[in-house]
């Protein structure tokens, strides 16, 4: 397939531009690379992002990029690849801070001719192939439906929510070696809802408990940085109210299971050599 036709059927497949996305808002790091952001990209934070590729000769999923993923670049010597991402930028574990590898990288952009595609909200709101669907086919083992509410002017679905697998914890500890167990109430895990990344979001969570779910699993289950200590306290005092109980596995640990199954489930219909990058920085 030609560049443009795989770069149009993503953005089709994906309706990547019915949202608009949150990069736009860090400036400082846009502004270090604003001469190659791409139209599309400038107007909906979501899409081809920067481009340097002459064709598309190899596609690679990740979650975040960090600076390993260029390093590997270079390393296999690898020539007009497509990275299509989760997140643009990269976020430590540590703080939850957001950081830029990509401004520091242009040079290895422009030599090993890589382009960019950023799919973050479209990916989490998708009806098939949403981070959410993935993470919660990991817990789920009886789907019973999906949380429904507005973000901006769209409808949106993203979280699942149904009966739990009979081993959840045991599946969990596979999954995470960073899970955070937070009890509001005694009951043991039954009626769950998935939502993976920074869902820690109070008003999605009450609407998971208007559903009878017992354990909210998700990403980021508590808040750091600047003010965290009274986001916290305000935060817990708002789930003993809900009476819900909080799993959280990590932001990475929870999506990027969706990043990696893409590569079979959707990129191996392009004929294409795909492959996921399994970032050593939060191994």
């Amino acid at each position: 397939m030609e560049k443009k036709e795989i770069l149009e059927k993503i953005n089709k497949d994906f309706e990547t531009f019915n949202y608009f996305d949150v990069w736009n808002n860090f400036e400082n790091y846009i502004d270090k690379i604003k001469e190659y952001i791409q139209p599309e990209f400038k107007k909906y934070s979501s899409g081809l992002m920067v481009d340097f590729t002459e064709s598309i000769e190899e596609i690679i999923t990740t979650t975040f990029i960090t600076n390993n993923i260029f390093d590997y670049i270079v390393e296999k010597n690898k020539k007009n690849v497509l990275i299509f991402a989760h997140h643009p930028y990269y976020q430590k574990q540590i703080d939850n801070s957001w950081h830029d590898s990509i401004s520091k990288n242009i040079e290895v952009l422009k030599n090993n001719k890589i382009a960019i595609y950023v799919c973050h909200m479209a990916l989490d709101f998708h009806s098939e192939l949403s981070t959410a669907y993935y993470f919660a086919k990991e817990l789920i083992k009886d789907f019973q439906g999906r949380l429904s509410y507005k973000y901006k002017d769209n409808e949106v679905e993203c979280e699942y929510y149904g009966e739990a697998i009979e081993n959840l914890m045991e599946r969990i500890e596979s999954l995470s070696k960073k899970t955070m167990f937070y009890q509001f109430n005694d009951t043991k895990p039954k009626k769950i809802c998935c939502s993976p990344g920074g869902g820690n979001i109070i008003d999605i969570i009450k609407l998971a408990k208007e559903k009878n779910v017992d354990t909210y699993i998700t990403g980021v289950s508590e808040f750091k940085g600047v003010n965290s200590i009274s986001r916290n306290k305000a935060y817990f005092e708002e789930l003993e109210k809900i009476g819900i109980n909080i799993i959280g596995l990590g932001h990475y640990e929870t999506e990027c299971i969706a990043m990696k199954r893409l590569v079979k489930d959707y990129f191996s219909k392009y004929n294409i050599k795909t492959e996921y990058f399994k970032d050593k920085f939060y191994e």
